[in-house]
């Protein structure tokens, strides 16, 4: 029978004149015993959690009489279903979680799973163990398992996981989006990525025509730039703990103070 169930038991005996008094017990597993008494043979009882084991004692004029202890070979849903695994994980490693949950029945019983990722199936996974290879910023999210037998589902609560990535779509943003400056115009740049954790640490170039790139002072994410009269170029490298991410490079095209006209 499965837990939940509505069981009729009936406490029988051979007694002259009959028994008209009985005490039934219901014995848990932790050893303690609940009774209560009633004037009938016959009850019914739902099924609990635990392991349901009864006796009874019956009563006449003459004296009492005690029955064994039946047990009741009850199938259980999982019990206190959880998710194990590590909760931070690094962009191309493996994800390992398992799903654990405390289990009362036989172990000839049979369960099955099923793996969910911020509420939608994970395809093709139907075991214990969920194990996914080379992972990307796209299995971040909350994870949980789903554990059925003849005795009904039972789910996990959430598991959240992250997954560490180096910074990516790195970019040199202008504050006011406008590529066209005068020369001498204060203009600011950001250095915006995509990361997790959220990239720290920052270096910008400046590219000058005909010459190396040269790197500035600065190590923020956010620089002001003073227009030169030349063709400005830059680019920036964002960097997190799982490594640095480079931009291409944003030129401004800028327009001179003076124009000089030679003729013959």
């Amino acid at each position: 029978m499965k837990e939940g169930d509505e069981v009729s038991l009936t406490c029988a005996s051979d007694a002259n004149p009959a028994a008209n008094n009985f005490t039934l017990y219901r014995h848990l597993r932790n050893e303690t015993v609940r009774w209560r008494i009633v004037q009938r043979k016959r009850i019914t009882v739902t099924v609990g959690w635990d392991r349901d084991r009864f006796s009874c004692k019956a009563r006449n004029p003459l004296g009492t009489g005690k029955s064994k202890i039946l047990e009741l070979q009850v199938l259980y849903k999982a019990k206190n279903v959880t998710i194990k695994g590590k909760k931070e994980v690094k962009e191309r490693a493996a994800l390992e979680l398992e799903c654990h949950f405390s289990d009362y029945n036989p172990p000839t019983t049979q369960y099955s799973y099923s793996w969910y990722l911020n509420g939608n199936p994970v395809n093709g996974e139907t075991g214990r163990i969920l194990q996914i290879n080379n992972i990307t910023e796209s299995h971040s999210g909350t994870y949980s398992c789903n554990v059925q037998n003849r005795a009904g589902r039972s789910n996990s609560t959430g598991f959240a996981v992250t997954v560490m990535y180096s910074p990516k779509n790195v970019t040199v943003v202008i504050s006011d989006g406008k590529k066209e400056r005068k020369e001498d115009d204060k203009v600011r740049l950001s250095c915006l990525s995509d990361a997790n954790p959220a990239a720290d640490n920052f270096i910008w170039y400046k590219h000058v025509r005909n010459e190396p790139k040269k790197r500035r002072p600065e190590q923020r994410q956010n620089i002001t730039v003073t227009v030169g009269w030349d063709r400005d170029r830059f680019s920036c490298i964002a960097r997190n703990p799982r490594g640095p991410g480079k931009s291409k490079i944003l030129e401004l095209q800028v327009l001179c103070k003076y124009y000089v006209n030679f003729s013959l």
